[in-house]
């Protein structure tokens, strides 16, 4: 199914419209977490340390503390550049680490700050609202 894009004047395929809506989601989450840990929402400057940043929640989240090596994983930087933004970060207070047994795990400060909560608030918002925007989309185009 192809939907007309207005700007463009151009069909594109609708799921590449869903998929515009979910990239947007991701963007303004980005924004979201950027202005609640480093006080800006300008994603370029801090973009490095904003997707370490969200994968150290997300450990936090499952509790699963990650160590250097997890995160250099996830993100796919080498560990020496990830250990380089821990030792900044930590220096600057926006994460923490601790020693459990042999490991180093890092958490980020502050994660029950009603900040925080609101951040996550504005983000479920945003989820429904987008959630609300596909189902628009596929009703527009008879799915």
């Amino acid at each position: 199914m192809f939907s007309r894009c207005r700007v463009l004047m151009v069909e594109i395929p609708l799921y590449a419209q869903q998929r515009g809506e979910v990239i947007k989601l991701i963007v303004e989450s980005a924004r979201g977490f950027a202005a609640t840990y480093f006080g800006t929402t300008n994603l370029g400057e801090n973009a490095t340390e904003i997707v370490i940043a969200c994968f150290i929640f997300i450990g936090q989240a499952e509790s699963r503390p990650m160590t250097a090596g997890d995160i250099s994983v996830s993100v796919g930087f080498p560990r020496a550049t990830v250990h380089r933004y821990l030792k900044d970060m930590e220096a600057r207070g926006i994460i923490e680490s601790a020693v459990i047994g042999r490991r180093r795990v890092y958490g980020l400060k502050g994660v029950n700050d009603p900040k925080v909560f609101q951040h996550l608030g504005q983000v479920r918002e945003m989820f429904e609202k987008m959630t609300f925007r596909l189902v628009e989309l596929s009703s527009q185009n008879g799915h």
